[in-house]
């Protein structure tokens, strides 16, 4: 969950080839200025045993092919200040890519405290830096880049400033021993916020896909029955880098679901005691077509660090999780102790000859030979 800078995919134009062409013409589609227009495939996707839907709001307002700052007053960082989004559209977008910012978790007195073991805990997180991060992702987010699959795809950057994992709905109060602090834990409640003027801004995109590094992984996993709720006339696919879903060996994960006071999808009492029940439980309704990509180092020691977990162990968890996962699940595993693939291994090749450029095309792109790839 790592605190560093974030850099997505600066390499992709290497070698992967154009994708201009292999997508399907999204009909309809936001306006020139974000407009909503009308959904002909309105609630397709929805999944009736996770029932969630937002208000909507009003429609987003932004130049197409630039970024552009919205703010919520209604949203909260850990120190009670607002912050808001960025978004990046298109005349037409033929999909949304949202990316979640990570950096970190803190779930206690010590953590949120003493080590502030996450991003943006004591920031105004507003416009400025909001864009300046925004602007700093690369690759993928890149609409003049013919290699990248998302080139024709509306953009929008979260920032994470809530020590949660962007999945917290509540007030905490801790007290390192001198005098007590209120941390506000309002990630999740912040994505609901946001969720009310993205859907009626993309209503007629077909296709959604959630990515995030680290902690911002973990809020693509976690809250992918809210976004796929919210946007039940598209699919939504998820590619979660440096998420590991591992259990911690003691009560640190219900610890966290405790104090962040995380709101759970209906039929998932595990995985308020289990990090790795996340993934069965995306495979019992994140079904095909949609895609679940997971991208990590099996020795991370960043993961290890946050959960007391050896690399050792995180190995074990991880080939295990892959073992079981569904069919629409793969993963891309590379040895080491690093953390971020996509910041770290985007070249690096894995013991069977993988690269991951090729693989997220695969993902990106629907190939029906995707598969697992690493060790």
């Amino acid at each position: 969950m790592t605190r560093a800078p974030f850099l997505l995919l600066g390499a992709l134009a290497l070698s992967c080839g154009s994708s201009t062409g292999d997508w399907d013409d999204a009909s309809g589609g936001s306006g020139a200025s974000g407009g909503a227009g009308g959904s002909a495939n309105a609630g397709q996707w929805a999944v009736e045993a996770l029932p969630y839907a937002v208000t909507a709001g009003p429609a987003i307002e932004s130049e197409p092919g630039k970024w552009t700052f919205v703010g919520f007053p209604d949203s909260q960082c850990a120190n009670g200040t607002s912050t808001g989004i960025a978004v990046n559209t298109l005349a037409k977008p033929e999909g949304l890519l949202i990316f979640m910012q990570g950096g970190g978790a803190c779930w206690d007195a010590a953590s949120c405290l003493l080590l502030k073991s996450s991003v943006h805990l004591e920031d105004e997180v507003g416009e400025a830096t909001v864009l300046a991060e925004a602007g700093s992702l690369g690759g993928l987010f890149e609409h003049d880049n013919q290699a990248n699959p998302f080139e024709n795809y509306a953009y929008v950057y979260m920032p994470y400033c809530t020590g949660d994992l962007h999945v917290g709905s509540g007030m905490q109060t801790y007290d390192a021993g001198l005098g007590p602090v209120t941390i506000a834990h309002q990630g999740g409640n912040n994505v609901a916020a946001y969720l009310k003027r993205l859907v009626p801004t993309f209503v007629s995109v077909p296709r959604v896909v959630v990515s995030g590094v680290s902690a911002g992984g973990f809020g693509a996993t976690l809250n992918w029955w809210r976004y796929q709720g919210a946007f039940a006339g598209a699919r939504v696919d998820i590619w979660d880098d440096a998420g590991l879903l591992v259990d911690a060996p003691d009560a640190r994960w219900a610890t966290m679901v405790s104090n962040w006071s995380m709101v759970l999808p209906p039929g998932c009492a595990a995985c308020a005691e289990r990090l790795s029940a996340w993934l069965p439980f995306l495979g019992q309704h994140m079904v095909a077509p949609r895609r679940y990509a997971l991208s990590g180092y099996l020795n991370d020691t960043v993961i290890g660090g946050y959960f007391g977990l050896t690399g050792g162990q995180i190995e074990t968890q991880l080939l295990a999780l892959r073992e079981a996962a569904a069919d629409n699940q793969k993963t891309f595993f590379l040895r080491g102790s690093q953390h971020s693939v996509i910041g770290e291994g985007a070249t690096t090749v894995a013991s069977d000859g993988s690269t991951l450029l090729p693989w997220i095309l695969q993902y990106a792109l629907d190939d029906p030979q995707w598969s697992h790839a690493g060790p």
